[in-house]
C-alpha cells in the first residue's frame, strides 16, 4: 500500500474514533453513566411551531415518587446543547430537567428575529409540558436561563405564575433594557441573578458599564427592595414566601457561564435552597467537564476528517483529474509578502466593529425573507466588505506587480490552461466538496440522534440543520464566497511563504497565523481592557469574534493543504466556503 494512502487511512480511522467514540463517551457522561435517561422530544407549541427539546429523567423519578423539575433555556444564537452541562449536574442530583431550543433556535421551528423583546420563545408551552409529566412534582418547578434565556423564562413565569417556585438568571436579568418593566417583574418568585464581574452586556442588562458596577444598579436595588448597593451572596427577602433575591458575581465573562464550574455550582446551590435536594451531592462535585472533553475531541475528529477523507478521495479515478503539479509561484516575496500579510491579518478585525454597528443600525434592511438570520447577516455584511476590498487589492496586485512577473490564472490555481478542462474540473471540485461535507454531516447526524450530543467545545459547535436551514444555506453561500474565494486565491497564488519551498505543515501553520493573528490581537486588546481596567465594553461584539480563533486556522489550513495536494484553488475554495456557511447557518437563530 502506498505510504501516503496508509497515512490518510490511519487519520480517517482516528477521526471516526474521535467522532463516534467521543460522542459515545459524551453520551455516557450526559446520562450520569446510566443513572439518567435522556430523550429527544418534540413539543407542539402554542404558537404552532414545533419545539425541539431533551428530557433528562433520573432513575429515582417516577409516578410513585415524582421529583422536582427544572426548565433550562439557552441564550440567543445558541442551542439547547449549551445547557447540557447544567442539565447533567441537576439531573444526577435527582431533578427532572428539560432543555429546549427556543423558537427560531437549533432544531425548533418558529422565529424570534427582530421581535426578541416580545418573543414568543416557546417556554410557556415547554413549562406546560413539564408540569404535565406524571413523574414531576408540579409544585416544585425551577426555571434557569442563560442570556436571552432569562427573557424566555421570564415570559414563562409571567404567563404561568403558579407553575414555578424559583428562577436562576445566568448572565442575565429579568429587566433587560426595554423588554420588561420593573413593575412587571417585581413579583417574580425566588430569583437568583448571576452577573459576572467581566460581563460584556452590563449596559444592556443592568444599565451599568461593567459587572463590577452591577451591585449599585438602581434597577437591581429596586428589584432587591434595598436602597443600598446589593451585597453579593446574601439572600434578600424570604424563600418561604417567594420573595427571595440573591446576586452572584463569579469572575467570568458572558460566554463562560454555561461552562463555568462556579456558576454551575451556584445554580445547584440555589435550587437546593428553593426546591430541596432530591439527592444531595456537593455543588462543587461536577462531571460535565468530561462531556465537554469528549465532544471537543469529536469536533477535532471532524476537522481531521475534512483532510483525511478528501486526500483519499483525490486518489479515486473520478477525482484524480483534479490533481496536477503545483504551478510555478509568481506571487510576492520579501517585503511584498510581509505587506500583504499585515493587510490580510488586520483588514478583518479593523472593519469588524464598523460593519457590525452598521448592520445593527439597519437591521430591517438586512434581515429579509432571503437572509432571515440576524447574526449570519452581520457576518455576511462583514464578509462582503472585507471580501470586496480583498478582491480589489488582488486585482491591483496583479495588474501593478505580478503581471510583470508573468503571473496568470494558471499560477493562481484558477486555470488548467484549457477552458473546457477548467470548467469540468471546477464542477468536479464542487462535487468533491459536497461529497466530503455530506459524509461528515451524516456522521454528525448519526452521533446526534444516537448519543444525544453534537460536536462542540465551549462556543465552537458543529450542528445539524433542519430542512429550513438547509434551504437558507444555499442563500448565504454566495455572499460568504465573496470573502472566502479571494482568501483562497490570496494564499494559493499571491503570498505563499518562502515561495512554497517549505513543508505543507509549515505552510499551513504560517498561513493560519497570518489569517488569525489580527483577530487574536484585537481580542486581547478588548478583553485586556475589560479584565484590567474594567473598561466600558462593546456589548456582544467581541463574543462573536471568538469563533474565528479556531475557524480561521482551519480555513487557512484547508486552503493550503488542498492547494498543495491538487495544484488548484477550487477544491479548498469550495470546501471552506460550504463548511463555514454550514457552521454559521446551523448555529444562528431566525
Amino acid at each position: 500500500m502506498d505510504p501516503e494512502i496508509k497515512t490518510y487511512l490511519i487519520l480517517l480511522i482516528i477521526s471516526l474514533i474521535l467522532m463516534i467514540g467521543g460522542g459515545a463517551f459524551a453520551s455516557y457522561v450526559n446520562s450520569d453513566f446510566g443513572f439518567v435517561h435522556v430523550y429527544q422530544i418534540a413539543i407542539y407549541g402554542d404558537h404552532g411551531a414545533v419545539i425541539s427539546a431533551m428530557l433528562y429523567l433520573p432513575s429515582t423519578a417516577s409516578t410513585k415518587h415524582p421529583a422536582p423539575a427544572i426548565l433550562a433555556v439557552n441564550g440567543w444564537n445558541n442551542q439547547k446543547e449549551f445547557m447540557q452541562n447544567v442539565a447533567i449536574e441537576l439531573a444526577r442530583r435527582g431533578y427532572v430537567v428539560l432543555i429546549m431550543d427556543p423558537y427560531g433556535h437549533g432544531l425548533s421551528g418558529g422565529s424570534i428575529g427582530l421581535a426578541i423583546a416580545y418573543g414568543p420563545y416557546g417556554t410557556v408551552s415547554a413549562l406546560k409540558y413539564l408540569t404535565s409529566l406524571p413523574m414531576v412534582n408540579a409544585s416544585d418547578i425551577g426555571l434557569v436561563g442563560h442570556s436571552m434565556g432569562g427573557l424566555a423564562i421570564t415570559e414563562a413565569a409571567l404567563a404561568l405564575p403558579n407553575d414555578y417556585r424559583s428562577m436562576f438568571f445566568m448572565e442575565s436579568t429579568p429587566f433587560w433594557y426595554g423588554f420588561y418593566s420593573s413593575a412587571l417583574v417585581s413579583h417574580l418568585k425566588n430569583v437568583a441573578i448571576a452577573f459576572g464581574l467581566y460581563e460584556e452586556l452590563g449596559p444592556l442588562m443592568m444599565h451599568e458599564p461593567t459587572g463590577f458596577d452591577a451591585p449599585k444598579s438602581p434597577l437591581l436595588m429596586q428589584f432587591f427592595n434595598t436602597s443600598q448597593p446589593v451585597v453579593p451572596n446574601e439572600v434578600y427577602g424570604s424563600i418561604n414566601d417567594g420573595t427571595a433575591r440573591i446576586l452572584y458575581q463569579p469572575p467570568i465573562t458572558h460566554a463562560q457561564a454555561t461552562d463555568d464550574p462556579t456558576e454551575i455550582a451556584e445554580v445547584i446551590q440555589w435550587f437546593y435552597q428553593t426546591l430541596g435536594a432530591p439527592i444531595y451531592i456537593s455543588p462543587t462535585n461536577q462531571i460535565w467537564q468530561w462531556k465537554v472533553v469528549s465532544t471537543g475531541l469529536a469536533l477535532f475528529g471532524a476537522f481531521i476528517f475534512l483532510f483525511a477523507t478528501g486526500a483519499l478521495l483525490l486518489r479515486t479515478s473520478v477525482f484524480r483529474s483534479l490533481v496536477r503539479p503545483i504551478p510555478d509561484y509568481k506571487g510576492f516575496t520579501g517585503i511584498g509578502w510581509w505587506i500583504n500579510a499585515v493587510i490580510a491579518t488586520a483588514l478583518g478585525p479593523a472593519l469588524y466593529i464598523w460593519t457590525n454597528m452598521f448592520v445593527w443600525s439597519h437591521l430591517t434592511s438586512f434581515v429579509s425573507v432571503v437572509f432571515p438570520q440576524v447574526q449570519s447577516d452581520v457576518y455576511m455584511f462583514w464578509a462582503l466588505v472585507v471580501g470586496g476590498i480583498t478582491i480589489v487589492l488582488l486585482i491591483m496586485d496583479h495588474l501593478v506587480f505580478l503581471r510583470k512577473k508573468g503571473a496568470s490564472a494558471i499560477n493562481y490555481g484558477l486555470s488548467w490552461g484549457d477552458r473546457k478542462t477548467t470548467i469540468i474540473n471546477i464542477i468536479k471540485a464542487f462535487v468533491f466538496a459536497v461529497i466530503v461535507l455530506s459524509t461528515l454531516y451524516v456522521i454528525l447526524d448519526f452521533v446526534f440522534y444516537t448519543f444525544n450530543v453534537d460536536f462542540r467545545l465551549w462556543i465552537w459547535a458543529l450542528e445539524s440543520m433542519t430542512f429550513r436551514r438547509f434551504i437558507y444555506f444555499w442563500a448565504y453561500l454566495l455572499p460568504f464566497a465573496i470573502l472566502l474565494v479571494p482568501l483562497t486565491v490570496l494564499f494559493s497564488g499571491f503570498m505563499r511563504p518562502k515561495a512554497g519551498k517549505i513543508s505543507t505543515g509549515a505552510e499551513m501553520a504560517i498561513n493560519s497565523v497570518v489569517l488569525t493573528l489580527g483577530i487574536i490581537i484585537w481580542l486581547i486588546i478588548v478583553y485586556g481592557e475589560i479584565f484590567t481596567d474594567h473598561a466600558p465594553n462593546l456589548s456582544v461584539l467581541p463574543i462573536y469574534m471568538i469563533p474565528f480563533v479556531i475557524l480561521w486556522p482551519l480555513v487557512a489550513s484547508l486552503i493550503t493543504f488542498y492547494f498543495r495536494k491538487t495544484g488548484n484553488a477550487y477544491v479548498g475554495m469550495f470546501l471552506v466556503t460550504m463548511f463555514i456557511v454550514w457552521y454559521v447557518v446551523a448555529f444562528d437563530s431566525f
